[in-house]
């Protein structure tokens, strides 16, 4: 028996009053007259039915699982449970980690406007942007499926009206070469509808952050007090949270330190329901995911041993998907076409020199036994981007050293894109990570400060010399546009390293002044702002305390890894 729809009553005015906003605007619009409330609604609360990877056989409401996110803005934390926190016309970026829950939240804030907002929420998948559909594409189709048959040129309808507040998920998820249009798509937006309230999810480091018309926000990571709630939710009887949480409070601080997301906290309540133990290093709450999803129905069928449509078996599903990963992420692909996946599968295949009995066969078992991979009418999705993160880093860990030094080369040149990788692989392939990663470029950083065997203080001047903030004319006010830091490896090579940002978030402090007393300027040196506010001391000392801590983490890096090699090179065999 299907569920009735029951419009309300709030969304019932808000939609009328923008229809007859749009009708307003052009006669084009008569046949918005013939729109089905109830069809509008319906179409628009599916956005709280979610897979997830506790529940992944079947879409669920959200509702049935959510745990309210916290924001900090300034130094009060805010819980974000509903788009009322914001203002109206907010620009807004929520920014998070892998698996911190972004997506889930902003669906979760589109249900609650729904159904009590004051404007009927679009939410859009960015990673669905592609080179031949746009966002203004995406937007116009989402208008579509609420009844609202509208061409692209006439969006500004839309936004002028007031009426509808534009939800984008996953920035970080645009591919490359779809990003420059799509940012500059955004900021038209900005800049020719001021009351438009726009909230954007995306992992840290994104362009989206650096874009003056937008606030940004950090989710806080989860905490101790968090992993109960959660875990009732999970798990209908109260012995087995009991249990997990026992075993969480005899590891001490080590194992709850790691769990900072909803994401790790529903990978350990997978593994403990299959093998009763806790996770104890990042990895592992992702290494047995595969075996335990592909066998999630057979764990009460003695003896059996599942067939694949593929006819591989789970060694060769596994070796084979990691490598489908690692295609997927050098094509920087977290959403695939048909024809796409087709692609990267062949690819894989060619190097591993597994062959199931047709590329289909597999994506077929990746979809159906393991939902690893998920199918959306002619494209497939990783159920979380961090699932391609983890693997494409494990198949790299088991290739051919040739292929890790060519991966490792080429991410010293672009960590902010391999960084979760990365993450993975300092851990699962340690050695070669800091010989050819780690400390090759912290190598490059001290080379470059004249920094060998012991530390010695940086000034501000050495380091910030010819680095600039650049302004540009709005009106009658010059507004922030750019940061131009000079070309030193220290505030350029951002990975592990908080320089760069603690910088950054000290002059914007400064930056305030700035346009006040300096309009006529269009850009000035970060130096000569330094030193005409006093500030001399206190970004010494901020520059000092991060370059410090860089050199011990390099210092006992390469201790770790020359004793290594002094013990592989006195092996006798």
């Amino acid at each position: 028996m299907l569920e009735q729809v029951v419009v309300t009553e709030s969304f019932k005015a808000i939609f009328n009053e923008a229809i007859a906003f749009i009708k307003s605007k052009s006669k084009s619009f008569k046949t918005l007259n013939q729109i089905k409330l109830e069809d509008a609604y319906a179409k628009a609360a599916n956005v709280e039915n979610v897979k997830t990877i506790w529940q992944i056989d079947k879409s669920v409401n959200l509702n049935e699982f959510y745990h309210p996110s916290t924001i900090k803005v300034l130094d009060q934390l805010i819980c974000v449970d509903s788009l009322n926190i914001f203002p109206e016309n907010g620009k807004i970026v929520i920014q998070g980690t892998a698996g911190q829950g972004k997506s889930i939240l902003l669906r979760y804030l589109a249900g609650v406007n729904l159904k009590k907002g004051k404007t009927i929420p679009i939410f859009i998948e960015l990673r669905k942007i592609t080179e031949k559909t746009n966002l203004s594409a995406l937007i116009a189709m989402s208008m579509s499926e609420l009844g609202i048959n509208i061409e692209e040129k006439d969006l500004e309808f839309i936004f002028s009206s007031g009426k509808f507040t534009l939800l984008l998920d996953a920035f970080d998820e645009i591919p490359e070469l779809c990003l420059k249009d799509t940012l500059l798509s955004i900021e038209n937006i900005c800049a020719r509808n001021y009351n438009q309230q726009i909230i954007i999810t995306s992992r840290p480091g994104s362009d989206i952050q650096k874009v003056s018309y937008f606030s940004v926000y950090n989710l806080q990571p989860l905490k101790p007090p968090d992993f109960k709630p959660m875990l009732q939710k999970f798990f209908d009887d109260e012995v087995t949270v009991h249990r997990i949480m026992k075993a969480l409070n005899e590891n001490n601080s080590t194992i709850t330190k790691l769990i900072t997301t909803p994401l790790l906290l529903t990978l350990l309540a997978i593994t403990y329901k299959t093998y009763h133990k806790i996770p104890t290093q990042l990895h592992e709450f992702y290494e047995n995911i595969f075996h335990v999803l592909a066998n999630r129905h057979d764990a009460t069928k003695p003896g059996f041993r599942r067939e694949y449509k593929s006819g591989l078996n789970e060694r060769e599903l596994e070796d084979l998907f990691c490598a489908f990963c690692f295609y997927s992420m050098i094509e920087d692909k977290s959403s695939l076409s048909r024809q796409e996946a087709l692609s990267v599968t062949k690819k894989a295949i060619h190097f591993l020199s597994i062959n199931p009995i047709s590329e289909f066969s597999f994506l077929s078992d990746c979809i159906k036994n393991t939902c690893l991979l998920l199918e959306e009418g002619f494209s497939y999705h990783y159920i979380h981007k961090s699932i391609r993160e983890y693997h494409s880093a494990k198949f790299i860990s088991i290739s051919p050293i040739e292929l890790k030094e060519k991966f490792y080369t080429i991410a010293t040149s672009n960590f902010y894109k391999y960084r979760v990788e990365l993450e993975f692989l300092k851990v699962i392939d340690e050695h070669c990570f800091y010989k050819n990663f780690f400390l090759p470029i912290y190598r490059k950083i001290f080379d470059d400060l004249g920094i060998s065997t012991e530390y010695r203080e940086v000034n501000y001047q050495e380091l910030l010399l010819d680095s600039k903030i650049i302004f540009e004319k709005h009106g009658s006010e010059m507004l922030l546009h750019a940061f131009a830091f000079s070309e030193r490896p220290a505030l350029n090579l951002d990975y592990m390293n908080d320089l760069h940002d603690k910088l950054l978030n000290s002059i914007f402090k400064l930056v305030r002044k700035f346009e006040i007393n300096q309009k006529q300027s269009e850009h000035i040196l970060i130096t000569e702002i330094i030193k005409n506010e006093g500030l001399e001391d206190e970004f010494n000392i901020i520059i000092n305390e991060c370059i410090e801590t860089m050199f011990k983490r390099y210092s006992e890096a390469n201790l770790k890894f020359r004793s290594k090699n002094e013990l592989i090179s006195n092996m006798s065999f």
